[in-house]
């Protein structure tokens, strides 16, 4: 393969690794988002376990309805942020072989630029 293909097969390959990157940025964020509304569901459930006032929400039994919610909501929280650790694995793995690509199609172009014009070079 000449010089310039590899350039350009380098150039396919970081383009490529970049969209890996940004997919697996993109299903990290959404992860953490889930983590950081579960835990404030959390925070606030607990927070009103601790309270002991007898307010009218704890007089009309409505804080146990808003418990039963946070508890239901907290399972389908979790159950996203498992499906979206699956995701995560999986653009982990495709990010992990573009880098491989990438960098082993800068290497060939590293050697290709050390090998003279015309000469084969080791192989």
């Amino acid at each position: 393969m000449n010089r310039r293909r590899l350039a350009e097969l380098d150039r396919v390959a970081g383009a490529l690794l970049d969209r890996d990157l940004a997919a697996l940025r993109t299903v990290a964020r959404h992860v953490a988002a889930l983590e950081r509304d579960a835990a404030q569901l959390r925070a606030a459930r607990d927070a009103r376990a601790r309270d002991t006032v007898l307010d009218p929400a704890r007089l009309a039994g409505a804080d146990l309805a808003w418990g039963a919610w946070c508890d239901r909501r907290l399972a389908r929280l979790q159950a996203q942020i498992a499906a979206l650790r699956v995701d995560h694995e999986l653009a982990l793995n495709k990010a992990r072989t573009a880098f491989g690509r990438h960098e082993a199609t800068g290497a060939l172009v590293a050697r290709g630029a050390r090998t003279p014009r015309g000469g084969n070079g080791p192989r």
